[in-house]
């Protein structure tokens, strides 16, 4: 670009107005006390022959090279369009080039890069959502058709218009192009000029061959690009395994999944919600990324039977929402304290499963920079999700374990305390302590039968915690109908 030239001396192709001229930059011997100075020549090309069949010209054939070189030499989608676009301009005047790229599971066409003028430009990226579909546009049309669409004026065509028609954008002559390779659509490309008759029938050849170029150019970068987002993938799941080596706490182990998840798939928020049989709900388990604990503690999903969280849970891969503050399920499923609690909107919900026994749902939230979450993103979620499954399945056993060893300790010493002698308040008052310690209460008594009053009268030297005084004066009674 010509920025470019003014921050390092070397050569660019430029379109000025309706010229195609060659820039030229050299900075000059610095000299003492004098502010670097620099050179920059421009000089006129005009434009290349017409590539018809029996104006083939060394010339044009060199240029063609040239540019199948340029637009060849990355694997960088974003460095391929602008290298086709900018290579096009050398070629062609526009006042506004796009290249779209072709969605398959919508058949939408989505803008991947434009070049030309800066207000057409933020009139497209301003909505996140534009894209071209077949039959509301030019750009649909030539998608529909699979054909080249090339107009000098676009006033004497009826059979489609520009999806933008404002009256600083007065789209006059157009030249689109389908991007094919074999049969397949990867996208179009397009260029539009604000004067009549700048494309003609006879320029369709040179739009064809470099049309062919830049479509298996892009291609080429698009599976470049898929391969290395399975490698990320894979590369993260490799992470999320060796969670397996955590020999720490609970906590712990969910501090370190919540920070891979959240890293691998760049989201402000993670956590992990277990099936709890008996509260019957999805609880969150601490720490949650991004949420503070007190609003975890209070976080749970409802699973009763035919509710919209069982429904979702039991059946769908995973669910998820790109607006949660008006969605109604958000609702429904019980979601809309955290919403309104941590500034949740958008998420995702990947069941995990062991076995084909789900036992959990991951959950991620706002993803950085806004964006909407993709089916690309649930997938790899869900993928993450498989992959923690028997990470929580074994810390789970290996918690049931501890704590049926540390029961059975317990009760060893209870039944030691009772086998050893001793005062009856001591043995009672110890008991009630380890009771504590396996069940984690914080306030208990024993209560001895009094036969002579049919009475359950609290013994006061077992009560354990701080209610001494409340526990001391209670009495159940053996003749009440709730005894049983």
């Amino acid at each position: 670009t010509f920025l470019e030239l003014l921050a390092t001396p070397g050569t660019a192709q430029l379109t000025i107005g309706a010229r195609q001229v060659e820039a030229a930059s050299l900075h000059l011997p610095p000299e003492p006390g004098r502010p670097a100075r620099l050179v920059v020549t421009l000089k006129e090309t005009g434009r290349l022959p017409e590539l018809a069949a029996d104006e083939r010209t060394t010339q044009t054939l060199g240029v063609i090279s040239e540019i199948s070189r340029a637009i060849s030499a990355s694997l960088d989608l974003t460095a391929t369009c602008d290298a086709i676009l900018g290579n096009v301009g050398r070629l062609f005047q526009f006042e506004a080039a796009e290249i779209n790229l072709w969605d398959p599971k919508t058949e939408t066409l989505r803008p991947a890069r434009l070049a030309g003028s800066r207000d057409y430009q933020r009139l497209v990226a301003r909505d996140p959502d534009f894209v071209y579909r077949p039959e509301d546009s030019l750009s649909g049309w030539i998608a529909a058709r699979r054909a080249p669409l090339i107009q000098g004026d676009l006033n004497t065509f009826t059979l489609a218009r520009p999806k933008v028609q404002r009256a600083d954008f007065p789209f006059r002559a157009y030249a689109g192009l389908p991007l094919l390779v074999g049969t397949e659509l990867v996208g179009t490309l397009e260029l539009i000029s604000f004067r009549t008759q700048v494309y003609k029938l006879s320029d369709l050849p040179l739009l064809t061959a470099l049309a062919g170029q830049a479509a298996v150019a892009i291609q080429n970068a698009r599976l470049y690009a898929e391969q290395q987002r399975r490698v990320d993938e894979l590369a993260g799941l490799a992470e999320i395994v060796r969670a397996v080596e955590v020999t720490g706490t609970p906590r712990e182990m969910y501090a370190r999944l919540t920070a891979d998840v959240a890293r691998l798939l760049d989201v402000q928020m993670v956590g992990f919600l277990m099936f709890d049989e008996l509260e019957h709900a999805l609880v969150a388990q601490p720490p949650f990324r991004g949420v503070p604990d007190l609003v975890v503690e209070a976080y749970q999903l409802p699973a009763r039977a035919n509710s919209a969280v069982e429904q979702l849970w039991h059946e769908a891969p995973y669910w998820l929402s790109n607006a949660v503050q008006t969605d109604p399920l958000v609702e429904a499923i019980g979601l809309r304290a955290l919403a309104e609690t941590a500034g949740v909107h958008t998420t995702i919900l990947a069941p995990i499963a062991v076995g084909g026994r789900r036992i959990g749902v991951l959950q991620v939230s706002n993803k950085a920079g806004g964006a909407p979450f993709t089916d690309d993103d649930a997938r790899l979620l869900s993928l993450f999700a498989g992959q923690t499954a028997p990470v929580l399945e074994n810390a789970r056993l290996v918690r049931e374990a501890q704590v049926r060893a540390e029961q059975a300790e317990g009760l060893r010493r209870m039944a030691a305390l009772a086998a050893a002698g001793g005062d009856l308040d001591g043995i009672l008052r110890q008991s009630l302590e380890q009771a504590a310690a396996l069940l984690h209460f914080d306030v208990g008594v024993l209560s001895l039968l009094d036969e002579a009053r049919g009475e359950l009268i609290p013994h006061a030297a077992s009560i354990f915690g701080e209610a001494r005084a409340d526990l001391a004066g209670l009495r159940l009674r053996t003749d009440d109908p709730t005894f049983d």
